[in-house]
């Protein structure tokens, strides 16, 4: 299986990618170094060493979400924007989060509602999991499922097969 959104454009995808993994270093290092808010208590960043990425997991609700568009005749490109539209105006519900109490959140979210809300997470990827700890979507599409190549691939060679007539 084949991750696509629906590009043509190969230039696109790689500034994509290129975009989010650049992102993805200034965030970290902002999320290490821990800035005051100038006139307020805050604070940007946790000041503990870390690492924000992307995550490919979202691909499949991506892919979803577009195809479903694509179908109602929305061009691949403005499908992909509506997404990260979507995904950027979400994203205020988390920053709201952050300036609520760590008191006033735990009585909005106590741990039996939580605890419940992350094993449903856990269950929901169980199959993801696997999948990846077995090689990823890569290895189960890859020609080499077959025996034989994979010795070559090895540098076994070709299995002997001994016919006993």
């Amino acid at each position: 299986m084949k991750f696509s959104v629906g590009f043509t454009d190969v230039k696109l995808q790689q500034y994509a990618i290129a975009a989010s993994l650049i992102l993805s270093g200034i965030f970290s290092i902002v999320n290490c170094l821990q800035f005051k808010i100038p006139g307020t208590p805050y604070v940007l960043g946790t000041g503990v060493l870390s690492v924000l990425g992307t995550s490919f997991t979202f691909l499949p609700v991506f892919e979803n979400g577009i195809a479903a568009m694509k179908a109602t005749g929305t061009d691949a490109e403005d499908a992909y924007g509506k997404m990260l539209g979507t995904v950027m105006i979400c994203s205020f519900l988390e920053v709201f989060l952050s300036f609520i109490p760590k008191d006033k959140l735990r009585r909005m979210f106590p741990p039996l509602v939580t605890g419940v809300a992350v094993m449903c997470i856990g269950i929901g990827l169980t199959g993801t999991g696997m999948k990846y700890w077995g090689g990823g979507a890569v290895c189960a599409e890859t020609s080499w499922k077959n025996h034989a190549s994979a010795y070559d691939l090895v540098g076994f060679g070709p299995p002997i097969v001994q016919n006993n007539t």
